[in-house]
């Protein structure tokens, strides 16, 4: 794929983007960054989200995806979208005008022109404009982005794949090219980067390099998956995190475990994995058997019936 050609890939120039500064922008990316399977000709979204969901309990998933029992996006949703916004917007510029940056002054107005459109209040646009400003100063340097907002479509192992990818980047390894998929992330305070570097994105990313966007991007190498993550508090501070290629025996875990899994969606089976704190915060806990009684009061029923 030529520069030429993930320019215009990944540009989307609307009359707003030029507006806002030459800047384009697609439209606003899921927040859980989406997969889409295909069981037995039935076809439904899986995202990485939903996947931490259902390995978590099963019967959660349930309640939140297939009975609809879902709250609408919080602020730390709408918060998320802004920021991606400004990021997908500063990269493309990058991309269409060969590596030169958007001015940090102009950075701030686009990101609150993102905040605004997310109707946040002041105080959540003032933390959407110091993310920005802190990747900008941080990070933006030393992204040399390949193509933003980059859709992939393909099938493994009876499964259908769909989905977008943050940013496809080259990196030099040791005196080779390599493309090394991104994910952002906005947190105001934690992310657990134990749960991320265990899910299942990493993988389905990795898949969906060696099955299709290996040859859109002429062969270049997989370099791995990593996570750019800006946190505002206490201070301001990148985490970011590279997960190497999985084996070819991870691999074929990983394929065996999503199948099960939307194997019980398919066919409607699921069950609680009850936690002390889980089921206590869990929004469902008054649908939920389980959590009728905490599973702290059924251990001591468990203890009190073995004593006698």
């Amino acid at each position: 794929m030529t520069s030429t050609q993930l320019s215009k890939s990944s540009s989307a120039s609307t009359e707003t983007g030029e507006q806002a500064g030459n800047l384009s922008q697609t439209s606003p990316l899921e927040a859980e960054g989406g997969i889409t399977l295909q069981v037995d000709g039935k076809e439904f979204h899986l995202g990485y989200s939903r996947v931490s969901k259902f390995m978590e309990c099963p019967m959660a998933y349930k309640y939140t995806y297939v009975d609809g029992l879902r709250s609408p996006g919080g602020i730390p949703m709408r918060r998320g979208q802004a920021y991606h916004g400004t990021l997908e917007g500063l990269l493309n510029y990058k991309i269409n005008r060969d590596g030169e940056h958007y001015p940090i002054e102009k950075t701030e107005k686009f990101a609150i022109k993102n905040a605004r459109k997310e109707d946040l209040s002041d105080s959540e646009v003032a933390r959407v404009v110091q993310a920005a400003r802190f990747y900008h100063s941080k990070m933006y340097a030393r992204h040399h982005p390949l193509a933003v907002e980059i859709a992939f479509d393909f099938e493994k192992d009876g499964i259908q794949y769909t989905g977008r990818i943050d940013l496809v980047d080259r990196q030099e390894k040791k005196g080779k090219s390599l493309a090394v998929i991104l994910d952002h992330k906005f947190s105001y305070d934690t992310w657990a980067l134990s749960r991320a570097k265990y899910g299942v994105q990493p993988i389905v990313y990795q898949w969906a390099w060696e099955e299709q966007l290996f040859e859109e991007f002429d062969g270049l190498e997989y370099g791995g998956f990593g996570y750019n993550i800006i946190r505002l508090y206490p201070t301001p501070v990148i985490q970011e995190l590279l997960i190497k290629p999985c084996s070819q025996a991870a691999s074929d875990w990983w394929s065996k475990q999503v199948r099960a899994m939307a194997q019980c969606i398919q066919h409607g089976f699921f069950f609680a994995i009850p936690g002390e704190k889980k089921c206590e915060y869990c929004d469902h806990k008054k649908l939920c058997k389980p959590t009728i009684y905490s599973v702290k009061e059924a251990r001591i029923g468990e203890t009190n019936e073995d004593e006698e």
